[in-house]
């Protein structure tokens, strides 16, 4: 039998989809049991808190770049061994692509690993209203919606009227009521919440305790347990891994923490040893190719910037024809400069350009298809992904693309994939899981390389 599971969801951001269900983790894993978190949509920063509590990579779910058949595999591999699993929804309920299909949406998720659905009712200032949202959600496509979570609750007095009203308007059972609270609050930066990963230990530490025991002293976790069941059932994959036969370096520190647990597991699935490496200290390990990943690096420029030998050896590395694939942050980083903050500093410069971050926000699906071979791509080849980024890219100096948006921003005018020698830098966040052929065309240029030393 299949891992039984949970969707926690809300009508909307803000509603306290995070905190709650990473105190829950956190709480459900206190008692014993082995939990496995997952993220609704293609997030970086909120699996690193589930991560962090229950000690397993938490995993991505997401309806508009993967099939169900994806989903359901992702699914069954992650659960392995796993007593309960937790998926966190994006946004409201039925937010998703667009208003005309339930595609990229939670309840699209739910749909398809038949999940019941927990709600988090943000119930500040609102007693009979919290019933009428829960009724009109549950009315308008008939979701399996289990029970409701009320947060931000202002006394005791506020609780029993709102749960009178939701026992008198709905069949919705109350299992918790959390109390506005500071322990109930994370900080927040220009891409969402600060990641887990960026906190020291006694930062993280002292968070997830008072989420964990905030929820442990409201919320029914046997009820809760109780819900919770097994999704239709997709047994996990069986894959022999290829023997290491290339290493690839990638980039994991302060300033790049954005990488999808199963782009990494396809890495070594299909050849690839990793030797992680920190851009803010180390020097380049010996590699046959580089993947740098999203982050912050303009939030830690000047630590990029002071790691001079590092920034030289990958350029150096770029000229020779190393295949280095930089994602968002890592785009910005093979760029020469970033101007952050009204202060400019440098970087590799094996991509011309300089990236000014300032506050326009560009995020979304996007649709993309490579016109030229490019280290992550053959010509032709479409997949989805998605742009999530504050920031646009000036000083081009015959800016040679190699990927264009059916749908999205891109670097410009909906041209993407910023390509040199075999460097590509990319503003386009892609999950392999639904596309392998992007690990296999990295790695294989890798090997290419390898056999040219």
């Amino acid at each position: 039998m299949q891992t039984p599971c949970v969707l926690l969801s809300a009508d909307r951001s803000g509603a306290g989809k995070t905190t709650i269900a990473t105190g829950l983790m956190a709480a459900l894993t206190e008692m014993g049991m082995e939990v496995q978190g997952f993220k609704a949509g293609l997030d970086y920063i909120d699996p690193t808190y589930h991560e962090y509590v229950t000690g397993r990579p938490s995993r991505n779910l997401d309806g508009y770049v993967m099939t169900q058949k994806d989903i359901k595999t992702i699914y069954a591999n992650a659960t392995k061994n796993a007593d309960i699993a937790v998926i966190e929804g994006v946004r409201g309920l039925y937010e998703g692509l667009d208003i005309d299909s339930d595609t990229g949406s939670t309840y699209q998720i739910a749909k398809t690993l038949n999940t019941p659905i927990i709600m988090i009712i943000d119930a500040r200032s609102i007693t009979k209203t919290a019933a009428a949202i829960l009724k009109g959600i549950q009315e308008f496509k008939k979701p399996d919606i289990q029970a409701a979570i009320l947060n931000k609750v202002g006394s005791q007095k506020h609780q029993e009227k709102l749960e009178k009203a939701i026992h008198r308007h709905t069949d919705i059972q109350v299992i918790g009521a959390i109390p506005r609270t500071s322990e109930m609050e994370i900080p927040y930066r220009h891409l969402g919440l600060i990641p887990a990963s960026e906190m020291n230990q006694q930062q993280i530490k002292k968070k997830t305790q008072g989420l964990r025991e905030t929820i442990k002293q409201t919320i029914d976790l046997q009820k809760l347990t109780e819900i919770a069941r097994p999704p239709k059932k997709t047994p996990p994959t069986k894959t022999t891994p290829r023997k290491p036969d290339v290493t690839i370096g990638v980039a994991l520190d302060k300033a790049f923490t954005f990488y999808y647990q199963d782009n990494l597991e396809l890495l070594k699935q299909h050849g690839a040893e990793i030797k992680t490496f920190k851009p803010t200290q180390d020097t380049l390990p010996k590699v046959d190719g580089l993947y740098i990943g999203g982050g912050y690096p303009e939030i830690h420029a000047k630590q990029l910037q002071d790691n001079q030998k590092l920034r030289q050896q990958i350029k150096e590395e770029s000229q020779k024809g190393m295949p280095i694939y930089g994602e968002c942050g890592g785009l910005l980083y093979l760029l020469d400069k970033i101007k952050y903050q009204d202060k400019t500093y440098s970087m590799t410069g094996a991509l011309n350009g300089t990236a000014i971050v300032g506050e326009n926000r560009v995020v979304g699906y996007t649709e993309l298809q490579a016109t030229k071979n490019n280290p992550i791509l053959k010509k032709g080849q479409k997949i989805k992904a998605h742009e999530f980024h504050h920031s646009h890219i000036t000083n081009l100096q015959n800016p040679q693309y190699t990927i264009k948006l059916h749908r999205g921003t891109g670097i410009k005018n909906q041209k993407d994939g910023l390509t040199k020698n075999n460097t590509i830098g990319t503003y386009q966040h892609i999950h392999q899981q639904p596309y392998p052929q992007t690990t296999k065309n990295l790695l294989n240029k890798c090997r290419e390389y390898k056999n040219q030393k």
